[in-house]
């Protein structure tokens, strides 16, 4: 479970904790066999103790769990509860392998500048408003060392055990080894991002950090969170959902040599307007594949909200990995939707289509300059985009996804066309202010999430029942606008 507290300041605590779901009734367990929820409350019970935690911590999210588990940062004296030094990456181009020295995140790689990580050169302050720290100070910052003495004992060359929060990104578990009979559970990763920038790799049977990622956009916000002063506004980093593809020989464990892969994929919500793919075939050694931002995805998003939404499709004369592995995903948010009154976007007015492997866009919908142009995508979809396989050929063929103006949308997909002919389709149902330029604000209803789909059979149709709600995330307390619960009925389930 992922755990943050809010804070007034750049960074915002955050952790990840174990649990265990009794089989019984599904009520969440501590490590001791007792409810880790207090039943009156909701709420972790005061006397809960998480699975990696040496004792109780209760409620409390900045104790026990993944972030006092942190490994040594290798630049202090202090000796990190982890195992072994700690390893922190980056990418910087050319090669793709991120634990290669020239991604590594020490004082040792000159590559790791002054320049990347935005501060100006001899800095000498040490945090907390001071100006600018040196490079080293920073670089042992970032890979954990407590430089800035946050929990002021005056002691600066220990370690410093936190993680940032993971407000919106949800994380990610794969088991990797064993039989198709029984798993080897203890062979597995669970892939965790937070606003600090970071993604870690957590083992789930310690809770250590085996390495961390720094996408290179989030070097230069480090300097901040050295800082840490108060501010304003929100800060981001990670804030999209993390997203698993794996290709397996059928047998349930991933087989490298067999030719299994497995492939990590996000977006960064509130954080930027980019996607990352990675390759985590080899759990010990992450492989950069692609990075795609709106210099390759015409018409996104100023913020990456969807998360891309692992698929098979197979478009005719198209450059395409042999699985035919693809992700699908909408443009994301327009900032304009953080306001009340209702507006049509430029931005994040799209459908995309993406090779898995090359991150090559093979085809996308929009209003115009698309491979499907459709005058009424007018608005944004920062939305998950629902993809289902109607005849079981583990070929997706249909998407379904909503918009800002309380649109729902139905593609179908026909699977072997070019990429012209290779999708219909468009809005079956407006549920909110459009089609009107400007709808009063009792009927301005946005849709943020992907509709919930359920095939249903009776006596005399089959259907596919549609759930959907509207809100506004940027005013969720607003009682002008008239939200609503909708449940629709699509008959027309197979072509």
């Amino acid at each position: 479970m992922s755990l943050f507290e809010a804070s007034g300041s750049v960074h915002w605590p955050g952790n990840l904790k174990k649990y265990r779901l009794r089989p019984s009734d599904g009520a969440i367990m501590d490590a001791n066999g007792n409810n880790a929820v207090d039943p009156l409350t909701g709420f972790f019970a005061d006397t809960a103790r998480s699975y990696w935690s040496p004792s109780v911590d209760g409620s409390q999210t900045i104790r026990g769990g993944a972030a006092n588990l942190l490994p040594d940062s290798g630049d202090g004296m202090g000796m990190g509860m982890g195992m072994g030094l700690r390893q922190v990456y980056t990418y910087l181009g050319g090669n793709p392998d991120l634990t290669a020295g020239a991604n590594n995140v020490v004082t040792g790689n000159a590559s790791i500048d002054e320049m990347l990580l935005g501060i100006a050169p001899g800095g000498t302050g040490m945090g907390n408003g001071g100006g600018d720290p040196s490079r080293d100070d920073l670089i042992a910052f970032i890979r954990g060392l407590d430089v800035t003495d946050v929990d002021n004992d005056g002691i600066i060359t220990e370690e410093r055990y936190e993680m940032g929060d993971p407000l919106h990104s949800q994380p990610a578990t794969i088991t990797y080894g064993g039989t198709l009979a029984s798993p080897d559970l203890n062979d597995g990763v669970i892939y965790f991002a937070t606003n600090d920038g970071y993604l870690h790799a957590i083992d789930p049977v310690t809770g250590v950090e085996n390495w961390a990622f720094i996408p290179p956009e989030f070097m230069g916000d480090q300097v901040d969170l050295f800082n840490n002063n108060a501010i304003p506004t929100r800060h981001y980093g990670i804030d999209g959902s993390l997203m698993l593809q794996v290709l397996d020989n059928d047998n349930g464990i991933v087989e490298p040599g067999a030719g299994d892969k497995v492939y990590l994929f996000f977006g960064m919500r509130r954080g930027g307007d980019f996607y990352y793919g990675l390759d985590v075939t080899d759990p010990d050694t992450p492989k950069f594949m692609w990075t795609l931002d709106g210099s390759t995805l015409p018409s996104s998003g100023q913020q990456s909200w969807s998360s891309p939404i692992a698929a098979r499709i197979d478009i005719q004369g198209a450059a395409q990995n042999a699985e035919k592995m693809v992700l699908i995903f909408g443009g994301g948010y327009d900032l304009t939707q953080d306001n009340a009154a209702a507006s049509t976007d430029t931005n994040g007015n799209a459908i995309y289509i993406v090779d898995s492997v090359s991150g090559a866009l093979l085809w996308h919908a929009s209003q115009n300059g698309s491979n499907r142009n459709l005058a009424d995508m007018q608005y944004s979809i920062p939305s998950n985009v629902r993809v289902i396989d109607l005849d079981g050929d583990k070929f997706a063929d249909r998407l379904y996804a909503t918009d800002m103006g309380g649109q729902i949308w139905r593609l179908d997909v026909f699977n072997g066309q070019p990429a012209g002919n290779l999708v219909t389709g468009g809005v079956i149902a407006q549920l909110g202010g459009a089609p009107q330029a400007s709808p009063p604000l009792a009927d301005t209803r946005r849709m943020y999430y992907a509709p919930d789909l359920a095939l249903v059979n009776d006596d005399n149709n089959n259907f596919l029942h549609i759930g959907v709600g509207s809100g506004h995330r940027a005013s969720p307390s607003s009682v002008v606008n008239q939200d609503r619960f909708y449940a629709l009925r699509d008959y027309a389930v197979f072509r």
